[in-house]
């Protein structure tokens, strides 16, 4: 056992031992082979010094000629083949020795003119005499070249080993030159394979990723820089607020939150009585103004009136007297009947004319009076239908007694798992509660953000939100429900003054702290709602309608409203605003939808002659003749998207990148956030995005890119991101009622017939026909009787799967196939 231990040690070192020389033989070749190129490229260093480098350099020029750089770059590869422990392979380098001999020899006797006729004594003398004097491939080439001297100056023997050097060469290198060719091979192969891409795309995310956090970084920073007065004022005005001037007890100089709290409910009381004594006083003002208006024009009417009846009547005086004046003639002769016709018809001219004077000025002022009344009528209707609703008093004291609970609970939790935080203050909304925590300096954030389920169990809260840090604060926001909610009612925020202000601005609801949240359409430009069953999906585009309606005329406003599930939408029938009937059948959206794109193109060709950029523009410069904005309502996304997806997207895509400008804005709502509904043209061309509760976090990020909606609370609570903006904003919606959403339309409705454009829903020829095959699968269809498959197309039209596919899509879009392949 022993001696074959020993045997093993031994077998072990020797191999240690010829790995050691292997190196240093490897090490040796490299340095000197890399020396003697270096002293070749700058003889002119060793020459002066006469140094041994320059005299080794000599004596292997002398001997290698031409030669020299193949036979030193041989030795480096060798070298390195030596040093990575690679194994020799000892045919090839006989390989490359043969060609090193074939290459000298005909490097040689290309320069060298060979002489025959001395024999090869004489031809062998010639040749190393010539190699000595620097010519060729040096005496090694020389003496490869002897004996075959008599074939030296023939071309035809030079072409020969010249191939033959190169099938030689190929022959040692074949094995580099095969993995140079796999090199290469699998480059072109990686970068045309999906995992490159795949990682391509993920830099490219990354990178974004990187690049949005940066710029959220960057304008975190400038809203602290911004908020810094901001802040400075805002500290300065709490304090005083908390501060209890008439305290004569320096330890009751500060109020109690509790105080505070109270304090602030009721200063925010008197706030709202005297706001609404102001809008008393306005809506006062407005009423005398236009009484005033009113009067004045009746006023200018009766003068008017007046004025041209005085016209009338010194007209008929004039007349009268022309008639009195003409001289009677003294001799009385009979009139005969052409000359009686003649007085008859020029006494009918001058009647005639009297009758049919115009009054052009006075039609217009009776009708603009007319439109003046209507409208403040149809006002003051609708703002009976929206009566203010305010919050019982005792629902704020349990309020405020369930925040105060909430606090210690909430301190103590996080206490109980190691973190020292403190509310240093709250805002509470409609929904959700804000309490704004500090952490010691030191403490992770996500050692808090972790504790979300902890928290939520402490607190009896459904589910809890962070906001960290709170932009422009030092506090981290923890969001969670409030046990009594407060409704936003729509009719509470409809009478702000906000709405007046943009272009289609509508009501969404209430923040998180209790401001009102007013949005403006005509900037989103295009919106995106995703929400599941019973969220407020539907109540919110509801509030966005009413809001619309309410505020701009039919002149200002129209709608395309397309309800495939024939539900949401059916209030809404038949009301001024419209410009086609509410559409419940797919394929007509798809007409309606290319019908927008159409009015798309149209306008802008007509901004474009009178030299205009966008539709303000336009109906700022032209108030008799102005443009509507068109408002496209999708209720249910993936109802169109399950009968002719590739229509409906292209449209939608077309729409959201180009409208805006000419006033076509669309509102697109969906209860299935998937990829195949919400698809990535689609989504990459709405940037503002409104998300109710969804079930779950993929659904989240297939609508905002991030989570957070599968925490949502339900009954309108929801979070938005609006155009340009990077961050998520929590909003309580606006709830309007079904019996206030009939009111409304009723009263529009006895206002205003509707005023349909029935063609927007007569498909264009050149949709229908878009294959050549078109008419053929028209015949097709009505001669079978079953149901109608791709594959039936495929066979009896001898067609690809593509072809077929785009073929059949094309048959249920204008209404020959319904949406399982039967006729209709």
């Amino acid at each position: 056992m022993n001696k074959n231990n020993t045997k093993l040690q031994q077998e072990i070192k020797k191999k240690e031992n010829k790995k050691v020389l292997r190196f240093l033989i490897g090490i040796i070749l490299l340095v000197f082979s890399s020396f003697m190129l270096y002293v070749s490229f700058t003889p002119e260093k060793f020459i002066v010094l006469n140094n041994i480098a320059y005299k080794v350099y000599y004596v292997f020029n002398m001997l290698l000629g031409t030669s020299f750089y193949i036979f030193f770059s041989f030795l480096i590869i060798l070298s390195i083949i030596i040093l990575i422990n690679k194994s020799l392979n000892y045919i090839r380098i006989i390989y490359f020795a043969i060609f090193f001999i074939i290459i000298s020899s005909y490097k040689t006797i290309t320069v060298i003119p060979t002489i025959t006729n001395e024999g090869m004594i004489g031809a062998g003398r010639k040749l190393i005499e010539q190699a000595f004097e620097g010519y060729g491939a040096g005496l090694f080439g020389a003496f490869v070249s002897i004996p075959m001297y008599s074939f030296n100056n023939l071309n035809e023997y030079k072409i020969f080993i010249f191939i033959l050097a190169l099938l030689f060469l190929f022959l040692s290198a074949r094995g580099i030159i095969k993995l140079f060719f796999e090199f290469i091979f699998y480059t072109f192969d990686y970068y045309d394979s999906d995992e490159y891409k795949t990682k391509k795309r993920m830099k490219e995310i990354k990178l974004e990723e990187e690049r949005k956090a940066k710029k959220l970084k960057i304008e975190k920073e400038d809203l602290a820089y911004k908020r810094l007065i901001v802040n400075i004022v805002d500290s300065k005005l709490e304090k005083e607020l908390k501060t209890n001037n008439n305290a004569k007890n320096e330890e009751k100089k500060i109020y109690s939150e509790k105080e505070d709290f109270e304090n602030r409910q009721r200063w925010l009381e008197i706030i709202n009585e005297q706001k609404e004594i102001e809008l008393e006083k306005i809506e006062e003002e407005k009423e005398e103004k236009i009484k005033a208006k009113t009067e004045s024009l009746v006023i200018s009417s009766i003068k008017q009136e007046k004025i041209e009846e005085e016209k009338v009547e010194e007209k008929i005086e004039n007349i009268t007297k022309e008639e009195v004046e003409v001289p009677v003639p003294e001799e009385i002769k009979p009139i005969n009947t052409f000359e009686n016709e003649e007085e008859v018809i020029e006494t009918n001219f001058i009647n005639d004319e009297i009758i049919k004077t115009p009054e052009p000025e006075k039609i217009e002022t009776e009708n603009n009076f007319e439109k003046v009344l209507e409208r403040e009528e149809l006002k003051k209707s609708i703002e009976n239908i929206f009566v203010y609703k305010k919050m019982d008093d005792s629902e704020k004291e349990k309020m405020l007694k369930y925040i105060e609970e909430n606090i210690q609970k909430l301190e103590d939790a996080l206490l109980s798992y190691g973190v020292e935080a403190k509310v240093v203050d709250y805002t509470t909304g409609p929904t959700v509660t804000r309490y704004e925590i500090t952490i010691p300096s030191g403490t992770r954030v996500k050692k808090v953000t972790s504790l979300s389920d902890e928290i939520a169990m402490n607190l009896s809260a459904e589910s809890i939100r962070f906001e960290a840090p709170i932009p422009g604060k030092n506090t981290i926001g923890i969001e969670t429900p409030n046990k009594i909610k407060e409704t936003v009612f729509f009719s509470n925020l409809i009478h702000s003054k906000e709405l007046d202000k943009g272009d289609l601005n509508v009501v969404l609801g209430k923040d998180v702290v209790g401001r009102e949240k007013i949005i403006d359409i005509a900037k989103m430009p295009h919106l995106l709602i995703a929400g599941q069953t019973g969220a407020g999906k539907s109540v919110a585009i509801n509030t966005f309608i009413a809001t619309l309606i309410s505020k701009k005329s039919p002149d200002e406003v129209k709608f395309i409203m397309i309800d495939p599930k024939m539900v949401e939408l059916m209030p809404y029938k038949d009301i001024p605003h419209l410009l086609v009937p509410v559409i419940y059948d797919p394929n007509q959206a798809t007409i309606a939808l290319k019908w927008a794109e159409t009015e798309m193109d149209e306008r802008y060709k007509k901004l474009a002659k009178l030299g205009f950029k966008k539709i303000t523009d336009y109906n700022s410069k032209n108030e008799n003749d102005k443009m509507p904005f068109i408002v496209v309502v999708i209720d249910e996304l993936a109802d169109l998207m399950m009968s002719s997806a590739n229509s409906v997207e292209s449209s939608i895509a077309r729409i959201a990148q180009k409208a805006r400008a000419v006033g076509i804005h669309l509102i697109v709502a969906t209860q299935r956030p998937s990829t195949d509904v919400i698809t990535g043209m689609i989504k990459a061309n709405l940037p503002s995005r409104i998300s109710f509760a969804l079930p779950s976090y993929n659904d989240s990020r297939t609508i905002l890119d991030q989570g957070g909606s599968e925490k949502l609370l339900g009954k309108g609570d929801m979070l938005l991101i609006e155009n340009g903006s990077a961050k998520l904003e929590r909003i309580q919606g606006a709830y309007i009622s079904d019996d206030e959403v009939y009111k409304l339309t009723e009263v529009l409705k006895e206002n205003m017939p509707p005023n349909y454009n029935m063609d927007i829903l007569v498909p264009n020829e050149e949709d229908t026909n878009t294959d050549s095959l078109y008419e053929q699968a028209l015949i097709l269809v009505e001669e079978v009787d079953d149901k109608v498959s791709i594959n039936m197309l495929q066979n009896n039209l001898k067609l690809g799967f593509n072809r077929a596919r785009n073929l059949m899509n094309t048959l249920k879009e204008n209404g020959v196939l319904d949406v399982n392949g039967y006729k209709l």
